[in-house]
């Protein structure tokens, strides 16, 4: 059967079941828009057009169950940063929809925003963080009871709560970002520290069909746990059920609140309903997860690793806020210390040819086809690349291209990365917000890196690693490669802005003085 016939058959029988249910998506429509999806992801970008076109035209806003699928399923086809803003748009509107539910969309598209950041257009992210505001409303008026203000003359100067929606292993970015904090908070600073994990992120409480949902990752195991060790200090835990939010839990979150008065909150990653709300209560400092991005949330005041650019500053006004919300400042990390040593001979790399290694956990979306081609252009130059990491198109890209055999060898993921990393003689970046951990390692095992300037790594490593697109990375590369006295002075220009980047206590010091000069 031609796919083009199939495809009408598959749409026939989708239209078919949107008819005979009311406002229900069914089992049969779910597998039906299964298939049109692995249709999809083999056909032109006409066709998935096409696709989309049909698809959209489904949409009746009255039967919101049905709409968001159908919004959802077109995103997933052919992701286009039009549908984003109108599927924003609507869960903004929609009516009759539960608090939860919102905020289960809310995360599934910042997420989708954040691996495809073609989606993230000026337009989508007033509306996303709209979308977040609309959401902490709607919590906010069922909890206004308990939502009561701190005095700071009642507030516990000694004690700081630190508030994540994700803590689960020592090799997770986000988890050491808020270990480490509290660290500093508790050795460099004095203070008395709380760390709770709401579990929030990616909840799939108020879940609706939507197609390629995705979940967070939560450690069961972490909710019987009191406290956490973490470099020699014994960080007091709380974690929450993973059915968060729930107003049950939050009236018991903002209870303990009322009771511990705690001087200060940090929130490490602002996205949750508790760490939003509990600004009503006591001025939150929410430290950013993306060094590179602004992210949406109704805390006092939130970190970002580079100037504002007039277009942000004209976001921040429109929801409300001004430069004041940030405090510019460095994007510290924290390393899982290295425990091996292994060769390139026990990797399976040879030991003569100049490496570079492209290192991540969402490879198929962070490699699209314009980086491929920029590895086309150094392979030919008797260069390896290593990718580490999570790559499921890896075979199918070796199939289409074959000029990669021999020459493009795919890891996957290690547990530790610095031991790997050593080996290699350069680091590449694709275009993406994430990554910007990895980018450390490399530049901390002096590693120079190559990167465009956008995104986590970027901001990591620096301008002096910069260039400005794929088209000019080649040339670098190759200078890399053959140029030693180059080679020798940037390494060493990592290994000093590692220094700079580990350096946490002195930089979250100065960033905590600041935000009490601004609450003041």
């Amino acid at each position: 059967m031609e796919i083009e016939e199939r495809i009408g058959l598959l749409y026939g029988e989708i239209i078919g079941q949107i008819e005979l249910y009311d406002d229900y998506v069914s089992v049969k429509q779910m597998e039906y828009m299964g298939e049109l999806f692995k249709i999809a992801q083999s056909s032109s970008d006409e066709i998935r057009d096409t696709m989309v076109r049909s698809l959209h035209s489904l949409i009746q806003t009255e039967k919101k169950y049905t709409a968001i699928w159908l919004y959802s399923s077109c995103l997933a086809i052919r992701p286009d940063h039009h549908i984003m803003e109108e599927f924003l748009q609507y869960v903004i509107e929609c009516k009759g929809i539960s608090a939860n539910t919102r905020f289960f969309l809310y995360y599934q598209l910042r997420a989708k925003m954040f691996r495809l950041v073609h989606l993230e257009t000026p337009k989508a992210k007033y509306l996303k963080w709209k979308l977040l505001q609309t959401t902490v409303s709607e919590f906010r008026h069922m909890l206004s009871d308990v939502l009561v203000p701190v005095p700071k003359e009642n507030r516990d100067d000694g004690f700081v709560l630190v508030v994540s929606e994700q803590i689960i292993s020592s090799q997770h970015g986000p988890t050491k970002i808020a270990l480490d904090r509290c660290k500093v908070l508790m050795q460099r600073m004095g203070k008395k520290v709380l760390l709770v994990n709401t579990a929030e992120i990616l909840s799939l409480v108020g879940e609706v069909p939507f197609f390629a949902v995705m979940d967070g990752i939560v450690d069961p195991s972490l909710v019987e746990k009191d406290r956490i060790g973490w470099k020699g200090v014994e960080i007091p835990y709380f974690q929450c059920d993973a059915n968060m939010p729930n107003t049950a839990d939050l009236r018991s979150l903002f209870q303990m609140v009322q009771d511990t008065r705690p001087g200060m909150v940090v929130a490490v990653g602002g996205s949750g309903i508790f760490a939003n709300l509990l600004n009503d209560a006591i001025p939150v400092l929410m430290v950013g997860l993306a060094p590179s991005d602004l992210f949406e949330t109704m805390a006092k005041c939130q970190t970002l690793s580079r100037p504002l650019e007039s277009s942000e500053r004209e976001l921040l006004e429109k929801v409300g806020l001004n430069e004041g919300h940030v405090i510019e400042s460095v994007f510290t990390s924290s390393l899982q210390p290295q425990k091996l040593k292994v060769s390139r001979a026990e990797i399976g790399l040879p030991e003569d040819k100049f490496t570079v290694v492209v290192v991540g956990y969402r490879l198929d979306t962070d490699i699209d086809q314009g980086f491929l081609d920029m590895l086309k252009q150094i392979v030919k130059h008797d260069i390896q690349v290593a990718l580490i990491g999570t790559f499921a198109k890896y075979e199918k890209v070796i199939e289409e291209n074959p000029e990669f055999e021999g020459s493009l060898k795919l890891l996957g993921t290690v547990n530790d990365i610095l031991a790997y990393i050593e080996n290699f003689d350069l680091y590449v970046n694709p275009n993406r917000k994430g990554g910007g951990t990895s980018g450390v390692e490399a530049v901390f095992k002096g590693v120079p890196v190559v990167t465009c300037p956008y995104g986590d790594v970027a901001i990591n490593v620096g301008r002096e690693f910069w260039v400005e697109s794929y088209k000019e990375m080649p040339e670098l590369i190759l200078r890399y490669k053959d140029d030693q006295e180059f080679y020798h002075m940037m390494s060493e220009k990592a290994k000093k802005r590692a220094e700079l980047l580990l350096d946490s206590e002195t930089e979250f010091v100065r960033v905590i003085e600041e935000f009490k000069n601004r609450c003041e």
